[in-house]
């Protein structure tokens, strides 16, 4: 049987008489990592807040490593990263690093958190003096000072260029082997696409799918159609009545669950197509087109 480091049951907020979040179910295995996606205002930040101990719950329960949120036996074993997080301008990287092992009573080592931060070369420099990645990569590592259990990692690419971003997924899927839990936030779906065992979709409160990245685009069936062509936009409006696509400088883009039927309508009536691509749905269509279709 997996072992569930985090259990969540029927878990509702409230406040102010209106329903936050609305019967959640989930479990988080070890060495897992789950990534919850939503809009703003989906209730992604108050699911976090219950988790991390910072607000009851009116209903439900939870559990971390079989303990109640905001336990202080707890605490010692999570690594919270926030996107709202920042420290004061002046302290340098050496600062921080030495202070916040102070917290815990088994920190990993100085040289290992300044080589996980990757910012061996900026040992000291000012916080105000890092760039944006930078910063974000010493928040990292200040969350993972502990040797925790368990990381909770808000946006943690954050402002991060594609290189640093790539090695830090790389350094998440090391985590995730060592069997480190993680709970990920983010609004870069490339980033829960590489990352994440399983996704959960948040929307008004309620989880609307939920299942592997692979799975929800699987059962996505739509594919984006582009190709080039001088077909006048009337011949082209008769043969695709009921598929609404958009034409310019001759390009023609559409999204579909029935690419091979069309193509093959358009084919049949002699239209002349180049430069043809049909593209799968990623973990980002197949979330917009979740919210959609939830809204409507």
């Amino acid at each position: 049987m997996t072992e569930h480091i985090i259990s969540v049951s029927a878990l509702t907020v409230k406040r102010q008489n209106r329903t936050i979040l609305d019967n959640l179910h989930f479990t988080v295995g070890r060495g897992e990592c789950i990534a919850i996606l939503g809009p703003n205002g989906a209730g992604k930040s108050t699911l976090i807040d219950v988790l991390l101990g910072r607000l009851a719950p009116a209903q439900g329960s939870c559990h971390i490593l079989q303990q109640q949120p905001g336990a202080s036996a707890l605490r010692q074993q999570l690594g919270i990263m926030l996107q709202s997080a920042t420290l004061p301008a002046n302290n340098t990287v050496s600062e921080y690093l030495h202070l916040f092992r102070s917290y815990y009573h088994k920190p990993i080592s100085y040289q290992h958190a300044l080589q996980f931060s990757g910012l061996t070369t900026a040992e000291s420099q000012r916080f105000s003096e890092l760039s944006g990645g930078q910063k974000q990569r010493l928040l990292f590592a200040l969350a993972l000072l502990g040797d925790p259990q368990v990381l909770f990692l808000d946006e943690p690419s954050l402002a991060m260029d594609a290189a640093m971003r790539r090695e830090m997924w790389q350094q998440i899927k090391l985590l995730k082997q060592q069997g480190k839990t993680i709970v990920l936030t983010t609004h870069y779906l490339e980033e829960a696409d590489a990352l994440a065992d399983s996704v959960f979709v948040l929307k008004q409160g309620q989880f609307i799918a939920s299942g592997s990245p692979c799975a929800l685009k699987a059962a996505d069936k739509s594919s984006r159609v582009k190709f080039y062509t001088h077909t006048p936009y009337a011949i082209l409006l008769s043969l695709l009545p009921d598929t609404p696509f958009t034409i310019e400088e001759h390009w023609v883009s559409l999204q579909t669950p029935e690419a091979s039927q069309i193509l093959q309508r358009l084919f049949a009536a002699g239209v002349q197509i180049d430069d043809l691509s049909v593209t799968p749905h990623s973990l980002e269509d197949t979330f917009l087109t979740l919210t959609e279709e939830q809204a409507a």
